[in-house]
């Protein structure tokens, strides 16, 4: 069955709904929780250059200048037997140096970098994943507009039915044929249609409101045809396969990596450092020696600390919380695809019982509203009657929009919204 309610009138074509994928693209490009975690991704990145730097050598430069308040210079003897000055303190006294350290040997700190590593790549993936959870909010927002447009067009056509029924039965109260009971029961029947408009306004509204704070797209025009296939979906089996391929998995694998990493500095803080350096220093200040000198070195450094025996217990703790929380999000993200599985196949059978009781409700309608006029029901017969045809039509579009959702939603939490089967601009 295709329902749809046209939102603006008086045009030979409406406008259109923009359709699911460009839903998508907007939530994934402009969504602040997304662009959030995008963010955190480049500050651990950054973090990752950081630690990366201290792995490289670095290079020092000074200069200074000083202002003397007077000059010292002392006779000297050359090795020719000439005398010569020789400065000890100019009155602009210059002094210059270069300075180099290269870490040669610092395991501490290689560690540290190899957790920074894993923690852009974690930061990277959550973001992706982030990225599915709000894509999953964005299918669930737009085909629940859907199916809130197509119950408010149902019940304004209730509502009209309603009226010329309450229409007829003052007509034929003029006639002596119906009592002030009867137009009572008429006028309530338009009364309670009426509510049935404004709940699923509200509900249009609502949904309209959550597409725009995560996508930052309004939700106007007309609403597409929502789909009617019941066709199963593949083995539960092939929706399972790429779980250990998914972001949020992969993100706490690679969190986990840089606490064990972590844990491995802690435990290096116990092995000695080595560290080269070389200077280079020239200044005109230089007295009997030269103007330019150098020098160059090697530094072991080995330090005991009680403290790292704990931060080593700790940081292996942790190791551990890591690995226990990568197997729980492996554990659940499949959980989750296989309880979107099942409500595939729920709402399959759902939706078709839907359609049943729909098509049911619609032909008894026409039945009563036949016998009503013949003077064969009654007018309570024939309120009953419309009233489960009203609610029968609003379950079926409801079991079909859940089922539109779940399907879309298997394909989000499986990693293959590529799949994802998009309205066209436009109604249909």
């Amino acid at each position: 069955m295709s329902v749809g309610l046209t939102l603006a009138a008086g045009t030979a074509r409406a406008q259109a709904l923009p359709s699911l994928d460009r839903y998508l693209r907007a939530g994934a490009a402009h969504n602040l929780d997304v662009r959030q975690r995008r963010e955190q991704a480049r500050q651990l990145a950054a973090d990752r250059a950081v630690a990366r730097a201290r792995l490289l050598p670095r290079l020092t430069a000074t200069a200074t200048y000083t202002r003397n308040s007077a000059e010292t210079v002392v006779p000297v003897m050359d090795d020719d037997g000439t005398s010569a000055l020789a400065t000890i303190t100019p009155r602009d006294q210059v002094d210059a140096g270069v300075g180099l350290s290269v870490p040669v040997f610092d395991l501490s700190t290689w560690s540290r970098s190899r957790a920074a590593t894993y923690a852009a790549e974690a930061g990277a993936l959550a973001a992706e994943g982030n990225g599915f959870d709000v894509a999953a909010l964005v299918v669930q927002a737009y085909y629940q507009y859907i199916a809130a447009s197509a119950q408010e067009a149902s019940a304004r056509r209730a509502a009209t039915v309603a009226g010329e029924h309450r229409v007829v039965v003052a007509a034929n109260l003029a006639a002596g044929r119906a009592s002030e009971l009867d137009l009572e029961r008429a006028g309530a029947e338009v009364a309670r249609a009426h509510q049935h408009v404004a709940d699923a306004a509200l509900a249009r509204a609502n949904a309209a409101r959550s597409l725009r704070t995560l996508t930052g797209l309004d939700a106007d025009g007309s609403a597409p045809a929502l789909p009617s296939g019941l066709d199963p979906e593949g083995p539960l089996e092939g929706w399972l396969g790429r779980v250990h391929a998914l972001p949020d998995v992969r993100a706490e694998e690679a969190e986990a990596r840089a606490a064990e990493a972590r844990a491995q500095a802690a435990l290096m803080e116990y092995l000695p450092t080595v560290t080269a350096t070389a200077t280079v220093r020239t200044t005109n200040a230089a007295g009997f020696g030269d103007d330019t000198t150098w020098a160059a070195g090697v530094t072991a450094q080995w330090s005991l600390d009680a403290a790292v025996l704990g931060q080593t217990r700790s940081s292996r703790a942790s190791a551990e919380v890591a690995r226990l929380r990568a197997a729980r999000t492996r554990r659940d993200q499949g959980d989750r695809i296989e309880d979107a599985w099942n409500q595939v196949e729920a709402l399959r059978a759902k939706s078709a019982a839907a359609e049943a009781e729909r098509q049911a409700g619609a032909r008894a309608a026409v039945v009563t509203r036949g016998r009503y006029r013949a003077g064969l029901a009654t007018q309570l017969e024939l309120i009953q009657t419309e009233r489960d045809a009203f609610t029968a039509e609003m379950s079926h579009i409801q079991a079909l929009a859940d089922l539109a959702a779940a399907r879309a939603l298997l394909r989000v939490y499986a990693g293959r919204m590529d799949e994802i089967d998009s309205y066209e601009e436009g109604p249909r």
